[in-house]
């Protein structure tokens, strides 16, 4: 997926120059229930009216993709966690807002984001994974809702604490 090489740059950045990068693992809530009931045509719009309201609202050197059939990544170069937790919060009211006119009526959804950013001992596939903690944790609070998952606390050992 062009987004995970993206969100790759962005480490090798990340790792050369000390910027911040953080993630947004966002899922758009109960999509199944739009194709179930509206049909796959109707789906796809609303992937379409999302995606462009996304992509108005994040940076120009943001990087937006979507990674399953309802999920989607932000990739937030020089970026700290409470700045992306901010545009987690504003992109959730932007898609709560968003209505897809559909033949004769009119399509709504919700989205869950999990908010990680990159910590030095996080790889790739570690930063994803907080991020994805945070979604499914937003997920099982009741959707509609951002949640954030701090780096993990690194630990002074005996042996390297020199009080």
């Amino acid at each position: 997926l062009r987004i995970l090489e993206v969100l790759n740059e962005e480490l090798c950045k990340h790792e050369r120059y000390q910027r911040p990068v953080s993630v947004l693992a966002m899922d758009i809530d109960h999509f199944k229930f739009i194709n179930d009931t509206q049909g796959h045509s109707a789906g796809d719009e609303v992937l379409k009216a999302l995606t462009a309201r996304i992509n108005r609202e994040i940076r120009d050197f943001d990087f937006f993709g979507r990674t399953g059939g309802e999920e989607f990544l932000v990739v937030l170069p020089e970026t700290q966690l409470h700045d992306a937790e901010d545009l987690a919060k504003r992109l959730r009211q932007t898609v709560e807002e968003l209505a897809v006119p559909w033949q004769d009526q009119t399509i709504t959804c919700t989205m869950s984001i999990g908010v990680a950013e990159l910590h030095q001992s996080d790889d790739m596939a570690a930063l994803l994974n907080r991020a994805d903690k945070a979604l499914y944790r937003a997920k099982s609070k009741g959707r509609n809702r951002v949640e954030m998952e701090p780096a993990p606390v690194s630990k002074i050992g005996e042996s390297e604490w020199r009080g």
